[in-house]
């Protein structure tokens, strides 16, 4: 069976994440941190991605916050924009929008961030 795992630095950084097979001996590097991760969030909650932090109070891998307005959503601990995305006539989320931080609202447009 093989195993994930993040490997963070001095600041619950993940640096990387390595794949090893259980019960195999595997090289550990003094200074870093080795956390078991796995896709169903059995061992932590989120998969641990290298631009993630771990949270150990919530025993979770963070993802970077995208806009400084936006939350961290405790249920799923990933970040809610201030309000929701635009959607069409049947309620289904529109395609092809992001983020305006300066406007605080969605724009239609792949590039509506500038």
């Amino acid at each position: 069976m093989k195993i994930r795992l993040a490997v963070l630095d001095q600041n619950d950084d993940v640096v990387n994440v390595i794949v090893v097979r259980e019960g195999t001996n595997y090289h550990v590097k003094p200074g870093f941190t080795y956390i078991e991760t796995d896709r169903e969030g059995k061992k932590t909650k989120n998969y641990a991605r290298r631009d993630t932090k771990f949270d150990r109070t919530r025993n979770a891998f963070i993802p970077p916050k995208p806009f400084p307005s936006w939350r961290l959503n405790e249920e799923n601990l990933s970040w809610d924009a201030p309000t929701t995305p635009l959607k069409d006539a049947d309620g289904k989320i529109e395609p092809d929008q992001s983020w305006n931080e300066e406007k605080q609202k969605w724009e239609k447009g792949k590039d509506a961030r500038k």
